[in-house]
């Protein structure tokens, strides 16, 4: 999540309190008992980053992680409403929403053994 935050460029200060990270139960491809970890983070500032930079920025770092990247863009005239979902590679997935005024990001670990 971090190496993301760096790509998008956003002031940091804009970012809310990062929060300490709890495993999360999850079940092994065997069906064993296993953790994984779950990061979200917000963005909000005075201005509005471009949402297609962004887009291209936090895409070109995800699939050069070797993450398989999905776009969805419902904006209307006006109105940003993008999200940008990565899954495979380290992780079991993440996503990026834009609308005005703030930034989301979240990503989800794959489940790896462990309580």
């Amino acid at each position: 999540m971090a190496s993301t935050r760096a790509v998008v460029g956003l002031d940091e200060a804009g970012w809310d309190a990062e929060y300490e990270l709890e495993p999360d139960p999850c079940n092994l491809s065997n069906d064993e008992p296993g953790v994984n970890f779950v990061d979200a983070r917000y963005w909000s500032g005075e201005t509005d980053p471009d949402p297609a930079e962004l887009v291209d920025q936090v895409r070109a770092h995800w699939e050069s992680a070797g993450l398989v990247t999905d776009v969805d863009d419902r904006s209307k005239p006006g109105d940003t409403l993008i999200w940008l979902t990565g899954r495979g590679g380290p992780v079991e997935g993440m996503e990026m929403t834009i609308i005005p005024g703030q930034v989301a990001l979240d990503g989800e670990s794959v489940c790896v053994v462990g309580e």
